[in-house]
């Protein structure tokens, strides 16, 4: 199950998302900011100056097929108005706070519509952890008080 702030993305917008280019989005490790060298012209090779290794910011994209026009205009309204949006995937048990930045792709079928956004993962060392508050409940809680159905 995919959630945005709480909201579970297939009962609420009826989207549903192209999983392979997700996870491939989703589960890879962001890259590290680079380190601060020193490339002396009478030595062969280049000094590093070892600092503690930090993430750098990344891009994503990620492709939904939608149900219907007015669906993809309620998500796509919704992003725009939450800029800062926390994605909640039960797969990689993750919650990740992202900024949307772009509808970067859109293509019309009759009956459903394929579109792509393109988000920001700011800081990807802070990720807000889900604590399980009740099997019966059947909900989750991020740290920062999002209340996630599952």
């Amino acid at each position: 199950m995919i959630s945005i702030d709480g909201q579970n993305i297939k009962t609420t917008w009826t989207l549903t998302p192209v999983f392979d280019g997700l996870y491939k989005q989703l589960m890879k490790f962001p890259a590290l900011k680079p380190r601060d060298t020193q490339d002396w012209c009478d030595k062969d090779g280049l000094d590093v100056i070892m600092t503690d290794p930090v993430y750098a910011h990344r891009e994503m994209t990620f492709n939904f097929f939608c149900d219907t026009y007015a669906m993809y205009k309620s998500f796509i309204a919704y992003l725009k108005a939450h800029q800062n949006i926390n994605l909640f995937d039960s797969y990689t048990d993750r919650t990740y706070t992202l900024e949307y930045l772009d509808c970067s792709e859109f293509n019309y079928h009759r009956n459903y519509s394929i579109f792509a956004i393109k988000v920001r993962e700011c800081n990807p060392a802070v990720r807000p952890s889900t604590v399980l508050i009740s099997m019966s409940n059947k909900f989750l809680v991020t740290m920062s008080g999002y209340k996630i159905k599952i």
